[in-house]
């Protein structure tokens, strides 16, 4: 079948070109790169750049050739990573971010040849692997300031758009929405892209080819949750569900990779949907979808999908009744549990057992390894400014250094739940 497409065969021989050469720029620190104690990060990162160069190279003789009539064939080949398996990345991205945090030359240049790769996993699949969230939020924020990482993602942005226009007849108003998404993500200070991705999607919402509907809603998603985390917005929290809630409704999570809901994908909807007040529509949810899950993830799920219900309810007692019942060796699924406990010991004037579980969980977030920057960060900001709050809770003292703080927290980035604790300081300030 031949492809077509909106660029001619001269301009994708440029891209792959364009491509080749970024590649071998990245790919060239392997043989030369000293790991101490880390002899599998390096075995891993030659294994995928001969899988990625064996397959550029051989598009390439293709692109080549005097024969303009490629075929899908070729590119899906090309666009195939089944063979690397989502543990191996999940691995690559954490013993990564451990290095990386030493905060020396050769973190670096790991932190490039990873957002690197996982760009392009991001932008051929879509669907990275199960905590694909987190995993956004850290290459986002810990982007290197690199025009030519820029110049990576419009190649890739673009010889993904041809893929796209291989299997479907769309129009080019469907690239804009998926570059001027993908370009609020890497600009998140300019809320321009995002503005007129979400004008474009509302006219075109009806018309979208359902996969690229799928796609299109997931980034929009990941986006809104990146900006509820890193600066409150409040908007982004209505339309964090918007999209979520379209996945479902529109039943658009069958066109995923994976062609189910799995466990992160499920506490996203519940907890956006509690937390936009939407509690009967979750509830139905819930009891609809439950069956849904695999059975080694289903009590959990459960358990934090109630929690943020009822924590949203303000009924704590049957919250906290869910999420101690919470036995998960999911190291995201417990962080956010904790985090509603100590919320829920708050608003119950519960102090004592704040007092401890602020230490004890401010230590435990700390210390763990397999949580990028981005995350653990919004999590230990978010108990130092809990325990301020705490302290002057119980001793109605140092008024002045409360409204200092406040003053620090309405102005730092990256704070989880920041709506909550802002409204929580102000009533204290308030005297309420």
């Amino acid at each position: 079948m031949k492809i077509n497409s909106p660029y001619n065969d001269s301009t994708m021989r440029n891209l792959f070109a364009d491509l080749h050469i970024m590649l071998k720029k990245y790919l060239s620190f392997i043989g030369y790169m000293s790991t101490p104690n880390k002899k599998e990060i390096f075995l891993l990162r030659e294994s995928i750049s001969r899988k990625l160069n064996k397959e550029i190279i051989e598009t390439l003789e293709i692109l080549k050739s005097d024969n303009t009539n490629f075929e899908n064939q070729s590119f899906e080949k090309f666009l195939d990573f089944s063979e690397i398996k989502d543990i191996e990345f999940r691995h690559f991205y954490v013993t990564q971010s451990k290095f990386n945090r030493k905060n020396i030359e050769l973190g670096e240049l790991l932190l490039n040849d990873t957002v690197f790769y996982l760009f392009l996993h991001m932008l051929y699949k879509t669907i990275m692997y199960e905590n694909d969230y987190i995993v956004m939020t850290n290459i986002f924020s810990n982007k290197p300031k690199n025009s030519e990482l820029h110049k990576l993602y419009e190649i890739i942005s673009k010889i993904n758009l041809y893929k796209i226009f291989s299997e479907n007849d769309v129009s080019l108003k469907y690239i804009n929405l998926l570059l001027n998404i993908t370009n609020a993500f890497i600009n998140p200070d300019d809320t321009g892209y995002y503005k007129i991705f979400k004008s474009e999607f509302e006219e075109l919402k009806n018309k979208i080819p359902a996969r690229i509907d799928y796609d299109l809603c997931k980034l929009a998603t990941y986006y809104n949750e990146y900006k509820i985390i890193r600066d409150a917005d409040s908007d982004s929290i209505r339309d964090a569900f918007y999209f979520l809630k379209r996945i479902i409704e529109n039943k658009l999570y069958l066109h995923s990779e994976l062609r189910i809901i799995n466990h992160f994908l499920f506490r996203s909807v519940a907890a956006n949907g509690a937390n936009n007040g939407e509690f009967e529509w979750v509830q139905c949810f819930i009891s609809d979808y439950s069956d849904i899950l695999k059975p080694q993830y289903r009590k959990d799920t459960l358990n934090l999908s109630y929690g943020n219900l009822f924590f949203a309810k303000k009924d704590y007692q049957s919250a906290l009744k869910f999420l101690n019942d919470m036995n998960t060796e999911n190291r995201v699924f417990n962080a956010e549990a904790k985090v509603l406990i100590l919320k829920i010991h708050f608003e119950s004037g519960q102090f004592e057992s704040l007092k401890y579980a602020i230490d004890s969980y401010y230590k435990l977030f700390k210390y763990e390894e397999t949580f990028g920057d981005f995350f653990k960060q919004s999590l230990l900001k978010f108990v130092f400014y809990l325990k301020k709050l705490y302290i002057y809770k119980t001793t109605l003292s140092g008024k002045d250094n409360l409204m200092y703080i406040f003053d620090k927290l309405q102005k730092d980035k990256n704070v989880l739940n920041k709506n909550w604790l802002i409204e929580k300081f102000d009533s204290a300030i308030g005297g309420t």
